[in-house]
Order: C-alpha cells, then structure tokens, then sequence
C-alpha cells in the first residue's frame, strides 16, 4: 500500500541547537494542513519576541515554510502543500 508522507522540520534558527524532523503520514491533504496549523499556531503562542522558530514542510516537489522572524509568512489559513513523498508500505 502507498502512503504519502510529509517531512515536517521544527527549529530555531541561528543556534546550534538540534532541529527536529518527523515524518507526518496522512490520508488526505486536509488533515496534513490541519497538524501543520497546529504545530504553528502552538509556535506563535510560546514563542518570545524576537523568536528565531520556524516549521518546514517538505513534499517531493519542494517546500513551504513559516519563520517568526519573516513578514512574509504564506498564511496559515490558506495555503497550498507541495506533493508529498510517497512510500510503500508492507501490510
């Protein structure tokens, strides 16, 4: 069975700090979004002023991501995910 899979990068920029990746499985794109808003929106809350985080997203056509430090951020609410990696998987 295939299942598609986006690598999803959480860390704090500018430090040596270790950055954290985990591979996020899902059935539809909706709840891919859905974890993704979560994880930021629980980022902006704890988050200092003047806070370094960030969340990638990488699919097998690119990325997207979100910066505490960027004006630019694409916004959370309507936003488009790149393709995501797919694997095989033995049932």
């Amino acid at each position: 069975m295939k299942s598609p899979f986006y690598k999803i990068e959480v860390g704090l920029s500018g430090v040596d700090d270790a950055t954290t990746c985990f591979n996020q499985t899902h059935d539809a794109f909706a709840s891919a979004k859905s974890i993704i808003k979560v994880i930021w929106k629980g980022i902006l809350v704890d988050a200092e002023v003047g806070s370094r985080r960030y969340i990638i997203v990488h699919g097998k056509n690119g990325s997207i991501q979100w910066s505490c430090t960027s004006n630019s951020n694409p916004d959370i609410n309507d936003f488009e995910l790149p393709e995501p990696f797919i694997t095989e998987q033995n049932n």
